[in-house]
């Protein structure tokens, strides 16, 4: 997307309108995971509010500051990062926001509420049956490696099947719709389009020339 009053972004999604996660070209990126609620309430969905991060904020300060004064219909966390290696993940809900920042150099967001102040409002018994699975088994290889890893070793994890990572439910045919990889400082960004075990990750390049071509209009 190219507002004209905003940020360029490049993202994926499974509606017409907003997105589920992204980069934006100041180097921001944010992805989403839901999580159920105690109640529901009015106000915006995570697929407008993913969209607005990307147009409107150049840093995770700007987007944490975002986020925590919205008024959310449902529950999500919100998995933040830019090019100067800041982030945090904010945990959001109808009833109240609470935001996570890294503990050990790195952050691990799937279905279900981590920050204390969140799990009453999270609706446990609805709670995906892998969520905490898959957290933890992320959360083991992030830690093994201190945080550290490249673009090789992330695409290894998600592709993983240990811990349901990389989710198939055969019953529904279902499972893990893409996998998306990004070097902020640069914007390299792949992206797995299906079962990241099955597809090969793809270099998306698309912001890039964007940009590049905004650059030779001088705009």
């Amino acid at each position: 997307t190219m507002p004209e009053n905003g940020h360029w972004s490049i993202g994926n999604s499974t509606i017409f309108i907003g997105r589920e996660d992204g980069v934006n070209e100041a180097g921001l990126a944010v992805g989403m995971s839901s999580v159920r609620p105690v109640g529901f309430k009015p106000g915006i969905n995570w697929f407008m509010a993913i969209r607005a991060v990307l147009d409107r904020c150049p840093n995770v300060a700007e987007a944490v500051k975002f986020l925590s004064n919205l008024r959310y219909s449902t529950g999500s966390n919100y998995l933040l990062v830019d090019e100067s290696g800041d982030m945090a993940v904010v945990e959001a809900s109808p009833q109240k926001v609470r935001v996570r920042k890294p503990e050990q150099g790195f952050l691990v967001a799937t279905n279900h509420f981590i920050h204390d102040e969140m799990r009453d409002v999270e609706n446990e018994k609805e709670r995906p049956p892998d969520s905490v699975e898959r957290y933890t088994t992320i959360h083991k290889a992030l830690q093994q490696r201190k945080g550290k890893i490249d673009a090789k070793t992330a695409q290894k994890i998600l592709a993983d099947h240990t811990g349901y990572v990389c989710s198939h439910v055969d019953a529904i045919q279902l499972g893990t719709l893409w996998s998306l990889v990004a070097a902020l400082k640069k914007l390299n960004i792949l992206v797995a389009e299906g079962h990241p075990c099955r597809t090969r990750y793809k270099v998306d390049t698309r912001l890039n020339k964007a940009i590049q071509m905004r650059r030779k209009r001088g705009d």
